[in-house]
């Protein structure tokens, strides 16, 4: 399979989008940010381990109160955004794209 469309089924079967780390600023740590922005909207791991995740990725960037500043928005401001839902959406959605692919 070409590596095109193996970027294309993932975009089809994931969001890929972000908004960065949103009403913060992206610092060096926008990486952290974009991972957790794709936890949130597709469910991969749970709320709690999300944002475990980015808390222990802004830690490894070697800030020491910020992961913690970080961690507590988004456990304050996040609840509406994340979606357990999302994987499950849409995997049942587009599960043909990614059947089609892997038949190539």
């Amino acid at each position: 399979m070409k590596r095109a469309r193996i970027v294309d089924v993932a975009r089809a079967i994931w969001d890929l989008s972000s908004d960065g780390c949103s009403m913060a600023p992206d610092l060096d740590i926008g990486a952290c940010c974009r991972r957790h922005d794709f936890h949130y909207r597709n469910g991969t791991v749970s709320r709690h381990e999300a944002d475990a995740l980015l808390r222990e990725c802004i830690t490894a960037h070697g800030y020491r109160l910020l992961p913690w500043l970080y961690w507590a928005g988004v456990r304050l401001f996040g609840r509406r955004s994340y979606r357990w839902d999302r994987r499950t959406q849409y995997l049942a959605t587009r599960r043909h794209l990614f059947e089609e692919s892997v038949g190539d």
